[in-house]
């Protein structure tokens, strides 16, 4: 009896922040598998602008081949493609707030930084 495929259920996230020639800008998601999975694989791509090219390549050749479908069936599978889509767009590491995703990050085991405007 021949497999039944699975089919990804995709979501669209568009960037809230206009950019400078009005390029419309979004992260794409994919979830694999069952919806109350107890354990989740997570696959992004573009965290720095110029990366994210070979993380779609990688993305694409695990939907195309059937991998992704054989690793959720026992887990979900959630893929993340353009998690910087302003990076992604200009070929570069930051975001269009000049912040590098992998270089800005809160300490949770220090105490936090002070925000006035909350």
């Amino acid at each position: 009896m021949p497999r039944r495929a699975l089919r990804p259920r995709w979501r669209v996230i568009n960037n809230p922040r206009p950019v400078a020639d009005g390029l419309a800008l979004s992260t794409e998601t994919a979830w694999l598998g069952p919806r109350k999975a107890e354990r989740v694989l997570v696959i992004m791509s573009g965290t720095h602008g110029a990366e994210t090219f070979c993380g779609s390549g990688i993305q694409i050749g695990l939907l195309k081949s059937g991998i992704a479908e054989d690793v959720a069936k026992n887990m979900g599978l959630l893929l993340i493609h353009a998690i910087n889509p302003s990076g992604f767009a200009w070929i570069r590491r930051v975001t269009e707030g000049n912040i590098d995703l992998n270089r800005n990050f809160i300490d949770h085991g220090r105490p936090h930084p002070k925000n006035p405007a909350i």
